[in-house]
């Protein structure tokens, strides 16, 4: 592969919490000197903070940026929360590969709402409750909600509320959890949207440009995703017109990372933006920078202000999640054959002795990471992730293959609805 920007003789940093591990991995096959931070900083540091990132071939763990600051051509940002820094940065002179500012339109999901009020998208039914004695009081009332936050999503993700006894236990939890803050949190409360197939766009965005060529796929939350390598306009209508509408904001963020989001169709040419993503999703984007041709290129360009001509070496992919409810608080080792890591991405990485091992943090993460399959036909790439699922070893470690049924059935009613993605 020709080394168009004379990639081997640049530095690049990627600064991460250890969920995007394989980004440092990935960009170590284009760059000459791949550096990896994950802020490890407080008061009394925990050793499982620290280690993460340690014994990866190829990638310099590093504790100080400072140190390497002027060895650094380009510094990438895959996850949230720097965005006061990548724009400091760009103040400098620096290249920065990340959402910069734009990673508020995820942070705030409330801010967001009225975003896509002011510029007229669809939207479904929701209501923005303060305090979580407010929030109970609703709760009670109402039933068949899913329950979202803002910031801290380290004590709570999305969950769905059946009904107030159902859902009292873990009501009891949280509210024990969040103390004496416990009343100035807001809780974004949103009524189902009925029997909809969920969809996603996937793509580097430019200041608000979107390569001529992207993946879009359907997931299975938290099981599994099937992906297709497709061109920017056949997507869905519902995904080009949330793109225009988004555009305008993208660009004066100046945005240039990976963008995702999450649609659920109300008919064929209209689908309600539910989330956003502004950092590198996790499915696709792992996935993703393995079916490219020149995924470090195309960093390379999109952090310079270039569309990137995105060329993929499938046409199919497939990514199935690796769980595991004893990771929450206590190390995971993961073994299989060696032939297969760039099939197998594990998250909060250490390698030690060959072995890889999933390191707890804060946030009990239980999805320690991920399949990986690819192909000329969907079938290809999903017989490739299950077969070697099967050689993922691990204590309490759970890959549910069978979610590839699920999202074939997704397939099939958007087919009815008339969205021809696959």
């Amino acid at each position: 592969m020709a080394d168009k920007y004379k990639l081997k003789d640049k530095g690049l940093l990627c600064y991460d919490y250890g969920t995007n591990i394989d980004f440092a991995i990935k960009m170590a096959e284009f760059y000459g000197r791949v550096y990896l931070y994950c802020p490890y900083e407080e008061a009394y540091p925990h050793p499982y903070r620290g280690r993460i990132g340690t014994g990866i071939e190829n990638v310099i763990k590093i504790y100080n940026i400072w140190d390497y600051f002027y060895e650094i051509d380009i510094f990438c940002f895959p996850h949230l929360f720097q965005g006061s820094f990548q724009s400091w940065l760009r103040s400098q002179g620096k290249i920065v590969y990340g959402s910069g500012r734009g990673e508020e339109l995820e942070i705030y999901r409330d801010r967001f709402k009225e975003l896509q009020k002011q510029l007229d998208m669809p939207l479904n039914d929701y209501k923005v409750i303060e305090g979580f004695d407010d929030l109970v009081e609703h709760l009670k009332l109402n039933d068949d909600l899913y329950i979202k936050n803002n910031v801290y999503r380290g004590l709570m993700e999305t969950w769905h509320h059946d009904n107030y006894r159902t859902s009292k236990p873990f009501l009891d939890f949280l509210r024990n959890e969040y103390g004496m803050f416990q009343n100035k949190e807001k809780f974004i409360v949103e009524t189902p949207i009925k029997d909809a197939c969920e969809y996603g766009f996937d793509s580097f965005c430019v200041d608000g440009k979107f390569p001529e060529n992207n993946v879009a796929g359907v997931e299975v939350k938290d099981s599994a995703y099937i992906c297709k390598f497709i061109s920017y306009k056949s997507l869905p209508k519902a995904v080009l017109d949330a793109n225009v509408k988004l555009s305008p904001i993208l660009e004066m963020y100046g945005y240039r990372g990976w963008y995702s989001n999450e649609m659920r169709s109300i008919g064929k040419d209209k689908a309600i933006l539910t989330d956003m993503t502004c950092r590198s999703a996790s499915p696709p984007t792992t996935l993703a920078f393995e079916m490219f041709e020149n995924a470090g290129e195309y960093v390379w360009e999109v952090a310079n202000g270039i569309v990137p001509n995105v060329k993929s070496k499938y046409k199919y992919g497939c990514q199935i999640i690796i769980t595991s409810e004893w990771a929450r608080k206590e190390p995971l080792a993961i073994t299989f054959p060696e032939k297969y890591k760039s099939n197998v991405r594990i998250k909060n990485l250490s390698i030690e002795e060959g072995v890889y091992w999933f390191l707890p943090q804060v946030d009990e993460m239980t999805q320690v990471g991920c399949v990986l399959g690819w192909g000329d036909t969907l079938k290809q790439a999903t017989e490739m992730a299950t077969k070697i699922a099967k050689e993922v070893k691990g204590f309490n470690i759970e890959i549910k293959c069978d979610a590839l049924e699920e999202a074939n059935e997704v397939i099939e009613k958007m087919k009815k609805q008339g969205i021809n993605l696959f």
